[in-house]
């Protein structure tokens, strides 16, 4: 079964060249940080260890019908 595509335009517009972690349903910004080790311990201060952590993109490139993230990391 196929995910819906999901809209990450918030989440840029309020993120932009930061590190976020989301929460275990990949719905909410539950920690940020300068770095990804960073932003993981921030997320684990808060209790939270099923995380994805990624790094909202300087710019969002719209050419290819999607956001290309930089970095990501799921821990």
């Amino acid at each position: 079964m196929a995910r819906a595509a999901r809209d990450w335009s918030e989440l840029y517009c309020k993120y932009k060249s930061q590190w976020v972690a989301l929460d275990e349903a990949r719905k909410r910004v539950i920690a940020t940080g300068t770095s990804r080790l960073d932003t993981k311990k921030n997320a684990a201060k808060l209790g939270h260890s099923d995380i994805l952590i990624l790094r909202v993109p300087d710019e969002i490139n719209y050419e290819d019908g999607y956001v290309r993230v930089v970095q990501a990391s799921v821990r």
